[in-house]
């Protein structure tokens, strides 16, 4: 998973668990839960998603789509 916008959506989430959890051990199994979880995933299809490399230049297919065209 690369990407600052990514980082920092990890990053909420985190603040979002400190924030609802009244106890210490809890938060830290939800941490190693979000932790483990971050490790598998793989992101979405089409997101920024590396498609080859041309002459040491990666190729990236990062196609946006509209709620109209799923």
């Amino acid at each position: 998973m690369s990407g600052v916008h990514n980082v920092l959506n990890s990053l909420a989430v985190i603040a979002i668990i400190s924030a609802l959890s009244t106890y210490q051990i809890k938060f830290l199994s939800s941490i190693a839960s979000l932790n483990q979880h971050l490790q598998n995933f793989e992101g979405v299809s089409r997101r920024f998603e590396r498609i080859g490399t041309v002459r040491g230049c990666h190729i990236y297919d990062d196609y946006a789509h509209y709620p109209t065209e799923i």
